[in-house]
């Protein structure tokens, strides 16, 4: 694949790698100052061939794993950016070898509102509010399971803090948007804000703890519109935009590779609809 990666962003997302998503211990092992350095031996810029085939310098297994990470970053960075579709044979592949590396991390993954199990791969941020969150998202019934035994499905509805966008893996989605107006009259639903806090800082990043805060008591909501995306297909959700996702089938696996990006949009805060005056949110 034809793609260039300069040394300065190969260390710009290697850095926030250790610093948000891979643990301490492997740091040492990949010595990032000197392996960028020897990796591209003088040259300004290498290709994803060059930077993916084995070499003297990439040949331990914990480097070339890194690698492959950083590829996917970049990858989908661009590709995203540049609203194009991606190759999604080639993302699974860097996702699945990376994972499978690592597997032994304590990665930032759980199941959420959504149902979904969400690990997140990359993750930027700056005092400025600039925010890049780079996550893999997966739909099965065991999941789904897990958080219905609670919460079934009471918090779907939703909107973002940023631009939200999303490319399909394998299986399909049903995305449902939605006006969401404050009801004169008593209803089933609030809406609330999302308010996140970081507790403390652990081995790969900051432990994250969220709350809710009423904005609206009443609300009613109305869909009005919904799409079936299937894979190898992009959509995107702006921010304020309410919205839900769901799989077509729920016993098969579904798998998106999901990006918030606040270079295209930030809101003051993101937002849930759900039942009033809930005493067990599982926020």
């Amino acid at each position: 694949m034809e793609r260039y990666i300069s040394r300065s962003h190969f260390n710009y997302i290697a850095e926030n790698l250790l610093k948000e998503s891979i643990d301490k211990k492997h740091h040492q092992p990949i010595d990032l100052k000197n392996f960028a350095l020897r990796l591209f031996d003088g040259n300004y810029e290498l290709n994803y061939k060059q930077l993916l085939q084995p070499n003297k310098v990439s040949f331990e297994p914990i480097r070339r794993a890194f690698i492959k990470r950083v590829v996917l970053v970049d990858y989908a960075l661009s590709k995203f950016r540049e609203n194009e579709p991606l190759n999604t044979q080639f993302v699974w592949r860097l996702i699945f070898e990376t994972l499978i590396f690592f597997k032994k991390n304590e990665y930032l993954a759980k199941v959420g509102s959504q149902g979904f199990l969400s690990i997140e791969l990359f993750r930027f941020e700056s005092k400025l509010r600039d925010r890049k969150i780079l996550r893999l998202h997966i739909w099965h019934d065991t999941f789904t399971k897990i958080f219905e035994e609670n919460h079934s499905k009471k918090y779907i509805v939703h909107s973002h803090l940023f631009n939200a966008q999303s490319h399909v893996l394998c299986g399909s989605i049903r995305n449902r948007r939605y006006k969401i107006s404050e009801s004169k009259t008593e209803s089933e639903f609030s809406c609330y804000k999302i308010v996140w806090k970081k507790l403390e800082q652990v081995e790969n990043g900051f432990k994250r703890k969220s709350h809710l805060e009423e904005s609206k008591k009443n609300v009613k909501i109305d869909e009005v519109s919904s799409e079936e995306i299937f894979a190898s297909q992009n959509y995107s959700i702006s921010i304020d935009e309410f919205h839900s996702t769901e799989p077509l089938n729920s016993v098969s696996p579904t798998a998106t590779l999901f990006l918030f990006d606040s270079t295209k949009g930030i809101s003051e805060f993101s937002q849930v609809i759900g039942p009033k005056n809930d005493q067990n949110p599982g926020f």
